[in-house]
């Protein structure tokens, strides 16, 4: 994306998304989604581990975005 307008309006966006004030927020969904879904699964299909570890990171990737 070329700097300009656009650029700009994108880059305030997202450094107001994820600034400091909204760390908490941001944390306290991740550890939710770890509490309550990635443990669960470690327990019950402990050889799954590497899909749990994939499929956590991009739901708290997705969750962290919307």
């Amino acid at each position: 994306m070329p700097y300009g307008n656009d650029w700009r309006a994108h880059r305030r966006l997202f450094t107001q998304h994820f600034s400091e004030k909204n760390l908490p927020r941001i944390q306290e969904k991740s550890l939710e989604f770890v509490r309550k879904g990635l443990l669960c699964n470690f327990f019950e299909y402990p050889e799954d581990f590497y899909h749990h570890i994939r499929k956590c990171i991009h739901s708290s990737q997705n969750e962290t975005i919307s």
